[in-house]
């Protein structure tokens, strides 16, 4: 006789570990995937090229009359209010600057004029370049000059008051001069327009009286080009990869593993054969002819019982023939375990 476990209960034990370790399998790589799905798949990396500054300056100077209040006729931004009954005129200048990082190997720019008086919300009307002409009288050279005469703008701003029968209490000449510059930078194209809004308004309350009011008379615009670079992480699209793989073979393997587990067990579940009780348990039957009898008799429902009964106790599995069935018996002292195979008529 032999301790070995019969061929039968060694496949089911396999079996089990073959699911056990084909779920753990599973589990780890489904995690590993999960995680790895989290991660981004790509990494981008800007590179700043260039950097480049539009700057924008207004400068004024106003020329009053005769007066007491300042005992003098100019006056510059800074250095005090405007009060409209003593100014006649402001000269405004404006100089437009584009600047970069590395330095621009080309660069041209073109400036136009946009001109609109306004009475608060009431009403809102641009100017042609014929109006702005009269108006303000613009010179451009190197930078843009304009005029503004006091006494012609308040009379105009009277004229568009009595056809449209809506005043205000503040009266606004806004001038925006737009640049459009072009530039080649470090083998780049920058080609931009920059406008900058300067507000010139006459006002009038009881707080400040008549006074002219000068607004944002500097402004700057910065800009970048950029050179934009997507790069795959490759160790986490080789882990997504890998993982997928595992979770699919693992997957793959439990799937079979349990339907050959469940075939097994519905397998168990018939009645064995004599062969196949033979054949399995062979090495623990002995044959005799004569029946087996003892005080006491305990019957078993399968073989595989009494083989491990008898692999237990170390004592042989009787096989006898009995009444057109055959009966297997371990004796062990006055006890009788059976298990009675009948066969099928």
């Amino acid at each position: 006789m032999t301790e070995a476990e019969p061929p039968r209960s060694r496949l089911k034990g396999r079996t089990r570990e073959l699911i056990l370790a084909a779920a753990l399998i599973m589990a780890a790589s489904a995690l590993t995937l999960v995680h790895y799905q989290g991660q981004p798949l790509t990494r981008t990396t800007v590179t700043t090229l260039c950097t480049y500054t539009h700057r924008g300056a207004y400068a004024y100077e106003a020329n009053l009359t005769r007066n007491l209040f300042y005992n003098r006729t100019r006056l510059h931004p800074g250095e005090g209010p405007l009060y409209t009954a003593i100014v006649q005129s402001i000269n405004i200048t404006y100089a437009y600057d584009f600047s970069s990082t590395p330095a621009p190997t080309e660069a041209t720019h073109e400036t136009s004029l946009r001109v609109f008086l306004e009475a608060g919300d009431a009403w809102s009307k641009e100017l042609t370049n014929a109006e702005a002409q009269r108006l303000l009288r613009p010179a451009q050279a190197s930078n843009l000059s304009l005029t503004v005469e006091v006494a012609e703008a308040l009379d105009m701003f009277q004229t568009l008051a009595k056809e449209t029968g809506a005043g205000s209490p503040a009266y606004t000449i806004r001038i925006v001069p737009v640049t459009r510059t072009r530039a080649e930078i470090a083998g780049h194209t920058v080609d931009e327009t920059f406008a900058h809004e300067l507000a010139v308004t006459f006002a009038r309350n009881d707080a400040t009286g008549r006074h002219v009011r000068i607004q944002d008379l500097t402004r700057t615009q910065q800009g970048s080009i950029t050179n934009t670079e997507t790069q795959t992480i490759e160790t986490v699209r080789e882990m997504r990869g890998y993982s997928l793989l595992s979770s699919t073979t693992s997957a793959g393997a439990l799937l079979i593993a349990s339907i050959h587990h469940l075939r097994n067990r519905k397998g168990g579940e018939k009645k064995p054969s004599l062969r196949s009780i033979l054949k399995d348990h062979g090495d623990l039957i002995v044959r005799s002819g004569s029946p087996v009898r003892a005080p006491r008799t305990v019957d078993l429902e399968s073989m595989d019982d009494l083989a491990r009964l008898s692999e237990l106790l170390s004592k042989p599995a009787i096989h006898t023939r009995e009444a057109g069935a055959h009966a297997f018996t371990v004796l062990d002292r006055d006890t009788a375990y059976r298990y009675t195979h009948h066969e099928e008529a």
